[in-house]
């Protein structure tokens, strides 16, 4: 009786752990941070959507807006979805980010009457 419990125990974790894998999020160019919402290449540079809001105050000018979702970005005004929850869609407007210095490091998005920061990733090129 004993032996059997033990091996149930053992076929109850092996199974827990086969089922328990997770997916990558898909590759953009380079190294995609996990805890990104989706990406675009705007002025040829590449940002990251991340999970935390931009105070609506603090949303600047628009600067720009996305053309079209792709599997891969390769041009400017293209955009890839990480996490189905973000609603993006082609037209999303991109804004400046207010106080800030002028390296552009950090972007706004508007999606609905939300603004997501994205951050510079890398050169698109």
């Amino acid at each position: 009786m004993r032996f059997s419990k033990s091996v149930f125990i053992l076929v109850f974790v092996l199974l827990i752990v086969a089922c328990s894998k997770t997916e990558e999020p898909e590759k953009i160019i380079g190294e995609t941070p996990s805890e990104s919402k989706g990406a675009f290449a705007f002025d040829n540079s590449l940002y990251t959507i991340e999970r935390g809001k931009v105070l609506a105050a603090d949303a600047g000018e628009e600067i720009g807006s996305i053309k079209v979702l792709v599997d891969e970005i390769n041009e400017n005004g293209e955009a890839v979805i990480f996490d189905s929850s973000l609603n993006l869609q082609a037209g999303t407007k991109i804004f400046k980010v207010k106080e800030q210095d002028q390296s552009n490091t950090v972007v706004a998005i508007k999606i609905g009457d939300i603004y997501y920061g994205a951050i510079f990733h890398s050169n698109l090129n």
